[in-house]
C-alpha cells in the first residue's frame, strides 16, 4: 500500500466567474511507498508547498483526490500518524523547548510517561537538550528550526512532512537535519521532503519529483538521475567562445571556467574521444581530460531548461 497517493491533483487559485484564474497544479499524480525519503523539487512558485498543503488538507484540490495510508486526506484519521514541519514555524516564544514539546505531545494523546521519555529524547536528537528550558525567544533561526524538527517528530509518526527543513541553518544545523532523517528513515519513516537545497536531497532522498508550473515532469531514484549526464573538465589554452560554438552538437552544454578550463556535459563517456579530436584539428592545445560526478542540482537546471523550451 502507498503512505501517499495523489491522483489527477489540480488546484486553481483565483478563480471567477469572469477570470480564469491561476493553476498552482496541473493534474498531477504521485505515489510515495513505506520508508521512502522522497524529495519533492522545483523553482519557486512550481507548486510544491501546494501539493504539501492538499495532501495535508489544510487546503482543498480544485479536481482530483488523494490518499493518507489508504484514508481520504479529508478524513481527520489521515493525520492520526503524521509529523509536520512548515517551512516557516512559529511557535509560543515564551516557551520553553520542554514546553512545547508537552503543548505538542498532548495534542498528539501521549501519555505522560510516555511523552517525558520521548521529550528528553527529540530535545538530543535535535541538539537541543542544553537548551530545552530556555524560552525560544531566545533561539535563534536555526534553533528554532531544530525544535520544529523536534515537534514534527514527537509522537513517533510514520509519515512526516518537512518543507524547507534547512532554511536558514548553518552547516553544523543542516547536518543535524540530514543525521535526522536518515536516522527516521531506518526506522521505516516515511519522510515528504520539500527543499531548494539540492545537495542535501541528493544526500538523503531515494526518490525526486521534479515540478514545474504545477506540472509532475520527472520521477525518478536520485542515483539513476545523477547517472543520466557526465561532466567532463577540459584543460586547454586560451579558451573562447568560439571553441564552445564548436563543439554544440557534441555536447549537452559548455562552458569556460577558471585556468582555461571548458567544462560540458555529455550524454555518454564514448563522446570524449570526438570532443578532444574536434579540438586538437582546431589547432587547440588540450593538456588534460577529466570526468568528475555530475550532481543533482545540474540535473535539475537541465531537466527544467528542456521543459521550459518544450
Amino acid at each position: 500500500m502507498s503512505v501517499i497517493k495523489a491522483e489527477n491533483i489540480s488546484k486553481i487559485y483565483g478563480r471567477g466567474l469572469f477570470q480564469k484564474g491561476i493553476k498552482a497544479l496541473d493534474d498531477l499524480s504521485l505515489s510515495i511507498e513505506e520508508s521512502e525519503v522522497f524529495g519533492f523539487l522545483g523553482p519557486n512558485g512550481a507548486g510544491k508547498t501546494t501539493l504539501l498543503k492538499v495532501l495535508l488538507n489544510i487546503i482543498y484540490p480544485t479536481t482530483g483526490r488523494a490518499e493518507i495510508m489508504g484514508i481520504d486526506v479529508r478524513n481527520p484519521r489521515a493525520r492520526r500518524e503524521v509529523g509536520y514541519l512548515p517551512e516557516n514555524p512559529y511557535f509560543y516564544d515564551r516557551m520553553s523547548a520542554i514546553q512545547l514539546l508537552e503543548y505538542y505531545g498532548r495534542i498528539y494523546g501521549m501519555g505522560a510517561a510516555r511523552l517525558k521519555k520521548r521529550r528528553d529524547e527529540v530535545l538530543e536528537i535535535v541538539g537541543l537538550e542544553k537548551a530545552a528550558k530556555r524560552p525560544l525567544r531566545s533561539f535563534s533561526k536555526g534553533m528554532l528550526q531544530r525544535i520544529g524538527l523536534a515537534q514534527a517528530i514527537i509522537s513517533e509518526p510514520k509519515l512526516v512532512f518537512l518543507d524547507e527543513p534547512s532554511t536558514g541553518l548553518d552547516p553544523m544545523g543542516r547536518r543535524k537535519i540530514k543525521d535526522v532523517i536518515r536516522s527516521m528513515k531506518t526506522k521505516g519513516t516515511t519522510i515528504f521532503l520539500n527543499s531548494h537545497i539540492l545537495s542535501d536531497v541528493e544526500d538523503t532522498c531515494d526518490r525526486v519529483g521534479i515540478v514545474k508550473d504545477g506540472r509532475l515532469i520527472r520521477v525518478a531514484k536520485v542515483d539513476e538521475l545523477t547517472t543520466d549526464l557526465h561532466r567532463v573538465l577540459v584543460q586547454i589554452e586560451y579558451p573562447d567562445e568560439n571553441i564552445l560554438a564548436m563543439l554544440k552538437d557534441l555536447v549537452t552544454w559548455a562552458k569556460i571556467v577558471e585556468d582555461g578550463q571548458i567544462e560540458m556535459a555529455i550524454d555518454s563517456p564514448d563522446r570524449t574521444p570526438d570532443i578532444v579530436k574536434r579540438l586538437v584539428e582546431s589547432g587547440a592545445k588540450v593538456h588534460e581530460v577529466r570526468y568528475y560526478k555530475t550532481s543533482l542540482e545540474d540535473i535539475f537546471v537541465k531537466i527544467i531548461d528542456e521543459k521550459g523550451r518544450n
